[in-house]
This record gives C-alpha cells, sequence and structure tokens, in this order.
C-alpha cells in the first residue's frame, strides 16, 4: 500500500531511509543467491558499495542471457534501482534547509559543486514508495526465480 504524503518531509526522508535499507536487503538476497552459483566469487561483497553490489548482479545475469520470462524484467529494474539509489544519495547525504517566512524548502547538495533546489514531501513520499516497489520483484527473484537458473 503506497505511503500518502502528510507534507512532513521529515518523516518523509525517513521513509525513504528505511525503504531504501530494505531494497538493499533485498538487493543482497539476489546477490548471494548468484554468488552461491559462482564458480569464482568475489570477497568481501557484503562490504563494498550497493552500487557495486547491484553492478554484480546485473553480470551475473548477463551470463544466463537469454534470461526466462519470469527474470526479463530484472536487468532493467537494476537500472531503475541504480537512479533511485543517486536520487536517495542526493537526499540523504544532501541538507535540507526549512523555508522561512513562506519560502520553500531547500536541498542544498552534499557533494561540492552541485546547486541548492527546492524540496517539498511529495518528492520525497514519491521515492520511498518506487524504494518500496522494487521489493515485490527482488523478492520475487531471490526466493524463486533465481534459485532456477539454468
Amino acid at each position: 500500500m503506497p505511503l500518502n504524503d502528510d507534507g512532513d518531509i521529515v518523516r518523509g526522508l525517513g521513509f525513504v531511509t528505511i525503504y531504501a535499507a530494505y531494497m538493499e536487503e533485498a538487493v543482497d538476497e539476489c546477490r548471494q543467491v548468484l554468488m552461491r552459483r559462482d564458480s569464482e566469487p568475489p570477497k568481501r561483497t557484503e562490504r563494498s558499495p550497493i552500487g557495486e553490489r547491484v553492478k554484480y548482479v546485473r553480470d551475473r545475469l548477463a551470463t544466463h542471457a537469454p534470461l526466462p520470462d519470469e527474470l526479463a524484467g530484472l536487468p532493467h529494474l537494476l537500472d531503475y534501482i541504480d537512479e533511485l539509489l543517486e536520487r536517495r544519495n542526493e537526499v540523504i547525504h544532501g541538507r535540507i534547509y526549512g523555508g522561512m517566512q513562506g519560502e520553500k524548502d531547500e536541498l542544498r547538495p552534499g557533494r561540492p559543486g552541485g546547486s541548492a533546489k527546492p524540496i517539498a514531501s511529495d518528492e520525497l513520499y514519491a521515492l520511498a514508495n518506487s524504494l518500496f516497489e522494487t521489493l515485490g520483484p527482488l523478492n520475487h527473484a531471490s526466493m524463486f526465480a533465481l534459485r532456477r537458473l539454468p
């Protein structure tokens, strides 16, 4: 069930954080299934950044091409997850400042060279919902579909 935007920017940011953690766990479960089938699995991938763990899953899937129908959309989902992670990093590592005297809230980048931009709770709730929506397909892949790969 999707979250409804209640206008609370801090609560929205909290949901982004929690749902991103759930999504990372689901990616790790896919990675673990594939590692058990890998003749030379990489060492210590659990300590790798999430982007590298997503890349490992994507690379291992490529060795099974063409994928069965139930996994055909997983590479595209992994590309989408990369986009979600980039957006998650932007809001988690950036700084949100509340507007004063009627001004809009602002997200200031955590990285040098970026520029501040407006942010609202609906944006954070949409991101949280998008992160949560990845869980079903990832869990299906790790619990069922990846285990049936030849």
